[in-house]
């Protein structure tokens, strides 16, 4: 009874500590997700106004534009190498994603930052209003990830919400968006007929007796 108890409760102690982790990218995609997963109020109305669906359209776009690059790279890095040692022409690819980015203009800035000893921080910010606030956020995280070597970690539920996929093998938001989907899977639907039929059976047969 003793060696179960200090099992289990190394076991807790184990996922406590796996919760409770930090992994690198998360503080990044967390302005991803908060643009992309909507907050929305009990009438479906969006909790931020300027959270608009075509704001939402236009990080994807930017997110599925980088993935589109990094994958023609990996597939092809010597398209993008520069012939004796010149410059290498710029992509047509390179040239839309520019262009999209040109409405996210940034430059550093010095903020009062009450969380850090020194009191201050420094960071990028926005040039220009030519988006909402978190827009911004979102697809400066983007960029973030990307340089991180993390843009692949931001994935999509089956339920639509987007997530930060802490390891590789996972595949929903959240443990109960896992449980929903095996429930509704064909499976699980089978699994449970079969459990009835032996239920059935077994009862039959005693029920006789």
């Amino acid at each position: 009874m003793v060696c179960h108890t200090i099992l289990c409760m190394a076991r807790q102690e184990y996922h406590d500590r796996i919760r409770n982790r930090t992994f690198t990218g998360q503080h990044d995609a967390g302005h991803v997700l908060r643009w992309l997963n909507v907050e929305r109020t009990k009438t479906g109305a969006a909790i931020r106004p300027s959270q608009t669906e075509e704001s939402r359209k236009r990080v994807i776009e930017v997110i599925t534009r980088v993935r589109d690059i990094q994958e023609r790279i990996k597939l092809s890095p010597v398209g993008f190498r520069a012939p004796c040692g010149g410059l290498p022409d710029v992509p047509a690819e390179f040239k839309h994603l520019n262009r999209m980015l040109e409405r996210y203009r940034s430059r550093p800035q010095f903020f009062v930052h009450p969380g850090r000893r020194e009191g201050w921080d420094v960071d990028d910010a926005p040039v220009l209003k030519t988006c909402p606030s978190g827009e911004w956020l979102a697809v400066d995280g983007v960029l973030r990830l990307m340089k991180e070597n993390r843009l692949n970690k931001l994935q999509t539920c089956a339920c639509g919400k987007w997530y930060f996929a802490k390891f590789s093998h996972q595949r929903f938001c959240s443990p109960g968006c896992r449980v929903r989907f095996w429930e509704d899977s064909d499976e699980r639907k089978e699994q449970k007929r079969k459990k009835a039929r032996e239920y059935y059976e077994f009862h039959k047969v005693h029920k006789r007796r």
